[in-house]
C-alpha cells in the first residue's frame, strides 16, 4: 500500500557520513500514498512522524522536510 512504519531520520541513518550514494525522494498523495507499484521499486520506505492531531502534510512542506532532512545527512 506504500506506507512505511520507518522514521524519515532512521531511513537516512545509514546514509550519514562518507560519500552518499543517489537517491530519490518519491512523494506520495495525501491519504493513499503510493501506488502499490510504484512502493514495490522503492529500496526504501519512510514517513515523517507528525502528531497523532494532524492527518497529513501539504507535500511541498513535507519534500520541504524530506530535503531538509537528507541535505543534514551529507
Amino acid at each position: 500500500d506504500g506506507a512505511s512504519n520507518t522514521p524519515l531520520h532512521q531511513a537516512l541513518a545509514g546514509h550519514g557520513g562518507g560519500v552518499m550514494a543517489r537517491v530519490a525522494i518519491i512523494m506520495g498523495a495525501e491519504g493513499s500514498g503510493l501506488r502499490r507499484l510504484t512502493a514495490e521499486r522503492c529500496d526504501e520506505l519512510a514517513m515523517i512522524p507528525m502528531h497523532a492531531r494532524m492527518e497529513s502534510l501539504n507535500v511541498s512542506n513535507a519534500a520541504a522536510i524530506a530535503l531538509y532532512a537528507l541535505s543534514c545527512c551529507r
